[in-house]
């Protein structure tokens, strides 16, 4: 019996969608529109959603001035100024004065120096080397140059009205001495030293290597020239 039913619904699957038969159509009376969705009676369309809100468009340097408190400011080369216009002023001249009295501080030493005070003043920030080159931008007055080591009474000495003082009495010296137009008895001499061991400087060698060497001898001995030469 189930064999006969099964074949029974195999030659009206195979009639169905033969060649010769027609596609099924929908009746007259359906409950389909032309969109194919059903209209189910006494069920409301469900509600639209409410719109969203704008975006809120916020810029960068707006987001980072207001939320970081007042010390935070943007310097206009991209960087955090951390200080206001009259302290970076008053850091700049306090800087300069340091140089010019033979103390002066390394970039190192002036990036602890604001560290220390955003510390002092309770920012939780860090001093990188972004803020010191918006500085520099800032204030182009301000650049590095290598010291060169000189003894405190040779410092004090490089005062206009020493030298100047120093060449009056050497004019005064020469004309007492009636030198002044005859240069062949007016000599100067200078001392300087030729260390045998150089620093060593910089040497090309292959990427990745740390340490290159750079041998030498191991005395510390040096040549003394002392070098004197006559006006004429």
């Amino acid at each position: 019996m189930d064999g006969l039913v099964l074949k029974r619904h195999a030659d009206q699957l195979r009639k169905r969608y033969t060649e010769d038969s027609e596609p099924d159509t929908l009746p007259e009376d359906s409950d389909w529109d032309d969109d194919f969705t059903p209209l189910i009676p006494n069920v409301p369309p469900p509600p639209a959603p409410p719109p969203l809100p704008p975006p809120i468009r916020r810029s960068t340097r707006s987001r980072m001035t207001t939320d970081h408190g007042p010390y935070v400011k943007l310097s206009p080369f991209g960087h955090y100024k951390y200080l206001t216009d009259s302290e970076e002023l008053e850091l700049k001249n306090f800087i300069v004065k340091l140089a010019a009295l033979g103390f002066g501080f390394g970039r190192k030493e002036v990036i602890a120096l604001v560290q220390d005070l955003l510390d002092k003043r309770g920012v939780n920030k860090t001093i990188t080397h972004g803020w010191w080159d918006g500085f520099r931008r800032r204030h182009p007055d301000i650049v590095l140059r290598q010291p060169e080591p000189i003894s405190k009474i040779r410092y004090l000495a490089f005062n206009s009205e020493i030298i100047e003082s120093y060449f009056k009495e050497l004019e005064c010296t020469l004309l007492d001495n009636d030198i002044l137009e005859q240069p062949s008895l007016i000599f100067n001499m200078d001392e300087t030293g030729f260390p045998l061991n150089p620093k060593s400087t910089f040497v090309a060698c292959k990427r990745g290597e740390k340490h290159p060497s750079f041998i030498t001898s191991g005395g510390k001995s040096h040549i003394t020239v002392l070098a004197c030469c006559s006006a004429s």
